[in-house]
């Protein structure tokens, strides 16, 4: 007969550790700005963080907001020095792949109107 091994006395109980949203196997590329219900801005926030509060109800019907998409945040172009006017036209006129990209910041949009192909990187309809 084998005797009943004892427990050890700095023995804990496993626990469970439940995450709300799953984490992004890649990096988010598209940003999201709301305005709060006092009006202030806030963002910008990756696309799973946003998707993550929906599924908690957040940003939907009585908790909808005003949303944009926005360009991503960026330490390096933080720091980098601003173009002037005529750096920035002289780029737009040799840059014919930036026409057909959407241009950011977008339009400020209720949060329900959003479809969730646009917060994983899919063009808008509107």
């Amino acid at each position: 007969r084998n005797p009943k091994p004892k427990p050890k006395p700095n023995h804990k109980p496993r626990t469970r550790t439940w995450t709300l949203a799953p984490a992004p196997s890649k990096p988010d590329t598209v940003f999201w700005e709301y305005k709060a219900k006092d009006g202030g801005v806030q963002g910008p926030f990756g696309s799973s963080q946003i998707l993550g509060w929906m599924s908690q109800g957040w940003f939907t019907g009585e908790n909808e907001v005003q949303m944009r998409r926005v360009a991503a945040p960026s330490a390096a172009a933080a720091a980098a020095p601003s173009k002037s006017n005529a750096d920035e036209l002289l780029d737009d006129l040799s840059d014919d792949e930036d026409d057909a990209k959407e241009e950011l910041p977008g339009k400020w949009r209720p949060s329900g109107s959003i479809e969730r192909g646009e917060f994983l990187g899919a063009s808008s309809q509107s």
